[in-house]
């Protein structure tokens, strides 16, 4: 139990003394493993935001205070970057309008409503003119690119909000800021409904006495906008209240309407609103109707809780508002989406808490102190417990829903209609059918529920310091503001998102990343705290702030303290507020895929409705005719709808869907998101990740080069590759050499971000692999007698523990006069992508010396030209990495420096290179293979990766994904342009070289070549700041950034958000979409995509729609031919059941004709024993092994598929006529008598249910699609067998005599046996014509139709950009 750890701080008051002590406590900032983007590995530039979706992100800059001087400046030295975030910056509303337009669905609320509404968002930022509304935008390219930046470093600096010590004094605000209202009225307020009314029902609640609570606050605003940043999602909210006449009207009317009236409404709720209340301004209303851009509609009843606190202890004020922060008497608010959303009466609208933050927060020393039970009592009333529990529905509540569903009342009105006719036995067998259906239904929704529940609801003890002292209360009990232990031992995970206050921890941030390499925590120090309430109002924490946040869910690998004080976090958020609740809430509500075929699936049914109206009319008009009784009537013309639109229509939908998934389970493939098996059958270019993905996880070294200086000479080259270890004595004899051989080895032993647990070593696998090749060792135990010394000599702070590395043996020893050979790692400058470097400072274990301070930096080789001193380069730099780059390998640059100045950008310049480290990536096994299979079905195939371009155009050629001879361009920004301002001729700034061979050029402004040997046999390959500079720079070009996205082949050096951006951009260009990745830079692509694949096991992939646990491209392969198979199986079943909705149709109307009908046991026969099977069956068929060009249409309502559908039901009905009326010519002919249903024996009913049976067969085999998209129909056993029973059980009811007793269950009359042998013959015609006319001639009418009426050229944007640019070129 956690009570009993760190017994000597339970129950006792901790004195200031130990808050001084934390406060100077050392922001030592290890390297988040997480944030290699620079080796492009799984682990790449995620320190997991404040929101679990990847949206555009606004820019933050770095504090970079004055160091002091002295040997503890390296320890008090802010991790000063010197950048601006590779994110994406907000934009204001205004620029997002037509954008809007273009994505909205709503239909309650107008356009215009939305957009000239006032809005607010879930990521509200300090600068009022700028906020975070309903859409986002990028940074301009020079905010993240710039010049100045990229090669000076520059340091950028955030104003930090103005706090003094006033705002503190004695725990409240400032004493200048007004309370609500006039103090005397908000006193009266307090004081005259403190007592008996002060309760949650009181009438005093009501919302008419809003004015009266609210005087200097009127409500006015009818209507807001509000938008999600983390779904992207823009809602309306209007305000209503209830009306008393019109709730008793509507009442009534569901009341006298048996229902139908509520049905109605229930499905229409856009209509129930004006039939319960009025319109009414937001502050006064009973409830609130919110609409999403997607049409989605809801209802909410608004709370109303007696509060009398100030707006600020629950809502986030900006800067500028900070004087107006009234004490706020009722407390009104709703919960949509699990996401409690508040009502602010100095803006007149609804807003979320989500990102709130205490002032007092900014102050270490006050924020220790933890809260007091009634300050966690008020807290606990506005953010409620800290659980993220999924509200489970009763079984009663979800058969309810699931019976109200249209499908399932249409269902439940036709049995009512079949019991009215006196077809009982049919009518029980699909009310079993039914029942069945939705218990089934019921089972997997609970089973689902379940498993989220299990995955989101965690409870267990923590220890909190509240009332100064410790206590052991639940997780469900902390709120924001409380302190608990986090070195606790029996916490295994964080409750809550949390700042770490003291110590430091590592973490394992799988369950939010999906990257699995643990990533370590630090304290918070107090410049850092100072931008606190800055993080949480922007839309992406810092760097800095990141590594001090510990997120809801993660687990904790190591924790520990270096003080008096445990280790100890503070709550910042809880339940859904926590980044864990915005993934489990993105889970609950996917956004919908807008697939063609289920949007046409829908119209389809209407289409079908209509023709069952027509028979309606036409029915009832033929039996008013005949005299018939109105029951009859009735009966009859309604039961025509039930047969046109079948009950089992929409289930066929599913059915080839859920074989697929069942036989992807079998292979390892996973998927939350059944309507994507579908879309994946449709894809037009798949996205792949390098590292990981495309080429193995772990790297192997290769060797190192060193540069040293040549004998007499001052110019340097590099050494020959050392391949097995690193031997000092080995590598040269001068002076120089050795020198530079020990810098290298101290760098390779300590420029890293590996920590030891355990003894084990964790981190990212790059490091692991260079700190394995020097055969050293790495100690954190803070009793090392070593370590003490070093404390001790050097006065390093209690609160930080340095890493310690020594040799394993004596043979890579740097210091031959040092017994030894310790070295100390006592600070790091965090990997950014932006620099794509990491740094650390360390000194080697001298007691006696404190001058002998070393930094040493590892990175991209790109960025090492900008940071090391010219003359240290030998001469073959360049040469030997375009040898290692264009040969698949990974190249990291090493440098070192001895340092003075401690300022991040002072310790990365004039530094001295060492040399190179060579790594080797391999291929995955199944990588080549599948590609090349992919290129086979012309399925366009990309590269995205954050590797350096010439490393991934390199695995590109091996793999397969770029052709051998295909030309490669690659752009780089003109130097003398950079260096003057201004642009090349034709605007461009671009300059486009081949690979190996530069001087073959591309235009800029075309993207063509200029040599006209070059045809259609090139690509592109394009980094991550050129493709932000095109879009940002030169979007005003729209066919440039056409060219450039329909060309490139290869996109490198791309972060996280720009891999999210590219697939929108593929997108817009209507392109199908598939992206697979392992990692959590991976995470935003593989949910923008259409298909998004992750090859992980991490709870993160179930951000993906797929999931592989065999880590292998090919699964990639089976989710394309699965998804083809599907979709032509949804379409086989979709024309199979209409055609078998006509079949009958066509039999029954020719009844009807007679006044006759089928009788019930011929419906049974046909509906469950023939058509129900079959279609089950034809379903089965596996997909086709090998990809075919064509992708299949998923266009339901084209004239590919209308035309060949209607032919077949004229042939059909051709047949069905002529059987009918050849029958009425022979002598035993008997004829049908009008009138009930107790009597349908009649030769018209027994030709024509016998023949029928035949269709029903004939259309299951025509529509049974094989290749080359499932595999051929006779592989399918089960379907022929079926088929086979189908046709032998037919024809056994035709030869059987009438008289017998299936014959008078099945109400027969005796035909002739030449009438038996012309229905076999016409059965055999009937199959032969059906099959030519499907699979040839009505194929050709449909061709026809497409020539003369058809749309000219594709709906697809990219195929008519590539045809125009393929006439252009011819």
């Amino acid at each position: 139990m956690s009570s009993h750890s760190n017994e000597n701080f339970s129950g006792r008051r901790r004195s200031s003394s130990i808050h001084r002590a934390s406060v100077s406590s050392s922001n030592i900032n290890y390297v988040d493993e997480n944030d290699h983007e620079m080796f492009s590995g799984a682990a790449s530039e995620v320190v997991p935001s404040s929101i679990s979706s990847f949206h555009h992100h606004s820019h933050y800059r770095m504090r970079s205070p004055r160091l002091s001087n002295g040997t503890e400046e390296i320890f008090m030295a802010e991790d000063d970057t010197g950048f601006e975030s590779n994110e994406l910056r907000p934009a204001s509303s205004n620029a997002s309008s037509v954008d809007l337009q273009e994505r909205s669905n709503f239909k309650f609320f107008t356009i215009d409503q939305i957009q000239n509404a006032q809005g607010t968002s879930t990521m509200e930022g300090n600068n009022p003119n700028e906020p975070v509304d309903y859409d986002t935008n990028w940074n301009s390219y020079h905010d993240d690119y710039g010049n100045d930046f990229v090669r000076s470093g520059s340091t950028s600096r955030l104003r930090t909000p103005s706090i003094s010590s006033s705002t503190f004094t004695n725990g409240k605000r400032h004493a200048g800021i007004e309370d609500y209202g006039s103090h005397d009225n908000s006193s009266l307020i307090r004081n005259r409904y403190s007592g008996a009314d002060a309760r949650s029902n009181s009438p005093l609640l009501d919302a008419s006495n809003h004015e009266y609570f609210f005087p200097d606050f009127p409500a006015k605003l009818h209507y807001q906008r509000f938008y999600i940043a983390e779904e992207d999602l823009v809602f309306g909210i209007a305000g209503y209240q209830n009306c008393k006449w019109k709730i008793i009207l509507y009442y009534s009317l569901c009341i006298l309407s048996f229902g139908i009236a509520y049905l109605f409404f229930r499905w229409f709720p856009r209509y129930r609103i004006k039939c319960m209340g009025n319109k009414t301004a937001l502050g006064k209303a009973d409830w609130v109707v919110i609409e999403t851009e997607l049409g989605e509609l809801s209802i909410i009843n608004l709370t109303r809780q007696w509060y009398n606190k100030r707006l600020s202890n629950y809502l986030t004020i900006s800067i500028s508002q900070q004087e107006d922060d009234p004490v706020v008497p009722i407390l009104i608010s709703f919960e949509y989406r699990y996401r409690r959303i508040y009502y602010s009466p100095t803006e007149d609208i609804f807003k979320t808490n989500s990102n709130w933050a205490e002032e007092s927060w900014c102050d270490l020393e006050r924020v220790k102190d933890g809260l007091t039970q009634d300050s966690h009592d008020d807290r606990l009333l506005i953010f409620g417990l800290n659980l993220i529990d999924i509200k489970e529905k009763s079984v009663s509540q979800l058969a309810v829903d699931e019976v109200l569903h249209p499908f399932y009342i249409f269902q439940i009105s036709s049995i009512i209609l079949w019991l009215c006719d006196d077809y009982y036995y049919y009518a029980a067998c699909i009310f079993l059918i039914s029942v069945i259906s939705i218990i089934q239904t019921l089972v997997e929704t609970k089973k689902t529920l379940i498993r989220l529940r299990d995955l989101s609801r965690i409870k267990f003890d923590v220890r909190v310091w509240r009332n100064d002292f410790w206590k052991v209360v639940s997780s469900e009990d902390l709120v924001p503001g409380d302190i608990y232990e986090v070195s606790d031992p029996s916490l295994s995970i964080f409750p809550c998102d949390s700042v770490l206050l003291n110590g430091d921890c590592i973490v394992n941030e799988s369950m939010l990343t999906g990257e699995s390499v643990p990533v370590s925590k630090v304290s918070i120090d107090q410049d850092t705290a100072l931008n606190l309430i800055e993080e949480f109002r922007s839309t992406k924490f810092s760097t800095t702030f990141a590594k001090s946040f510990l997120y809801s869910g993660t687990k904790i690998v190591r924790s520990r303290t270096t003080n008096e004080e445990p280790a100890m976090a503070l709550v910042v958020k809880t339940g859904f507020n926590t980044t864990k609740g915005a993934l489990i809430r993105s889970m609950l509500f996917p956004k919908p895929t807008g697939f063609k075929f289920y949007e046409d699936s829908f119209k389809y049914i209407g289409f079908m409705t209509l023709i069952a109206v027509v028979g309606f009319v036409f029915s009832t008009y033929n039996f008013i005719k005949m005299g018939l009784g109105y029951k009859i009537i009735i009966l009859r013309a309604l039961d025509i709808i039930t047969i046109v639109v079948p009950p089992a229509l929409p289930a066929t939908l599913t059915i080839g869907t859920s074989f697929a998934l069942a036989r992807l389970r079998k292979k390892q493939v996973f998927c939350i998101a059944p309507t994507r098996v579908n879309v994946g059958g449709k894809l037009d270019v798949m996205c792949f990740d390098k590292t990981g993905t495309l080429t193995e996880d772990g790297l192997d070294i290769l060797g190192i080069h060193l540069s040293a200086p040549l004998n007499n000479s001052n110019a340097s080259s590099f050494h020959d590759l050392a391949t097995i270890s690193l031997k000092l004595n080995e590598l040269g004899n001068s002076k120089e050499t050795i020198r530079k051989a020990k810098n290298l080895l101290m760098s390779l032993v300590t420029c890293h971000s590996l920590k030891a647990v355990n003894e084990d070593l964790i981190g990212d696998p790059l490091d692991f692999k260079m700190f394995e090749f020097t055969n050293w060792r790495l100690f954190e135990d803070s009793n090392d007698m070593h370590l003490a010394n070093f404390r001790k000599a050097f006065k390093i702070p209690e609160t930080l523990t340095p890493s310690i590395m020594k040799p394993h043996d004596n043979q890579n020893l740097f210091d031959h006069n040092d017994d030894s050979n310790y070295i100390v790692q006592l600070r790091e400058f965090d990997f950014v992508s932006q620099l794509r470097r990491m740094s650390v400072i360390v000194k080697p274990y001298n007691l006696e010396s404190d001058d002998d301070l070393y930094v040493f930096t590892k990175g991209a080789p790109e960025v090492m030209k900008d940071i090391c001193a010219p003359q240290t380069f030998p001469s073959n730099y360049n040469e030997l990495l375009h040898y290692y780059t264009h040969n698949g390998y990974r190249v990291i640059a090493k440098s070192v420096k001895f340092v003075s100045e401690l300022r991040r950008e002072e310790c990365e310049s004039f530094l001295e290179f060492l040399g190179f480290i060579i790594f080797e990536n391999k291929l995955k096994k199944e990588t080549k293979k599948s590609l090349a299979e992919l290129n086979q079905a012309q399925l366009r195939v990309i590269m995205c990766t954050g590797d350096n371009v010439l490393t991934a155009v390199s695995v590109g050629k091996e793999s397969g994904l770029i052709e051998q001879d295909h030309y490669v361009f690659v752009p780089s920004f003109d130097t003398i342009e950079l260096a003057t301002g201004d642009a090349l001729p034709g605007g461009t700034r671009l300059i486009w070289e081949e690979v190996d061979n530069p001087s073959i050029l591309l235009d800029p402004n075309t993207l063509k070549p200029t040599s006209t040997s070059i045809n259609s046999n090139y690509c592109l390959a394009v980094t991550g700041d050129v493709f932000k500079y095109l879009l940002m720079e030169r979007n005003a070009d729209e066919s440039l950034i056409n060219m450039m996205l329909m060309q490139t082949k290869i996109f490198a050096r791309m972060s996280p958000d720009e891999k999210h951006e590219l697939v929108e951009q593929l997108q817009k260009l209507d392109y199908t979409v598939g992206f697979c990745g392992d990692g959590a830079n991976d995470c935003g692509a593989l949910k923008a995509a259409d298909v998004g694949i992750s090859l992980s096991e991490a709870e993160a992939s179930v951000a993906a729609p797929f999931t592989s646990r065999i880590f292998e491209i090919s699964c990639v392969l089976d989710i394309i031919k699965e998804g083809r198979a599907s979709l032509v199986t949804s379409f086989s079943c979709f024309q199979y059941i209409s055609l078998y909705s006509a079949i009958q149709f066509v039999t029954v109307s020719i009844l009807y004709k007679r006044g006759s009908n089928l009788g019930d046991f011929q419906f049974l026969y046909i509906d469950l024993f023939l058509t129900l099977p079959i279609a089950v069956f034809m379903s089965w068929s596996e997909p086709f092994p090998k990809l075919f060009v064509k992708r299949p249409t998923a266009n339901l309502i084209s004239p590919k598929i209308l035309i060949p559908l209607v032919c077949n039901i004229l042939l059909l009905m051709a047949f069905q006529i002529f059987i009918w009326l050849f029958a009425q010519s022979e002598p035993w002919y008997i004829k049908p008598v009008p009138g009930g249903d107790d009597a349908v024996d009649s030769t018209d009913n027994t030709v024509l249910f016998e023949f029928s049976n035949y269709q029903y067969i004939i259309a299951a085999v025509v529509l049974a699609v094989g290749p080359p998209y499932r595999k051929p129909v006779f592989t399918n056993l089960p379907f022929i067998l079926n088929a086979t029973v189908d046709i032998l059980v037919s024809t056994a009811l035709l030869l059987i005599p009438a008289k017998s007793w299936i014959g008078k269950l099945l109400q027969l009359t005796e035909i002739s046996t030449d009438m038996k042998a012309m229905i076999v013959m016409m059965f055999i015609l009937n199959a032969a014509l059906m099959d030519i006319g499907y699979k040839k001639v009505f194929i050709m009418f449909a061709k026809v139709y497409k020539r003369q009426f058809g749309r000219k050229g594709s709906k697809k944007l990219f195929k008519n950009l590539k045809k125009e640019w393929e006439d252009i070129t011819v």
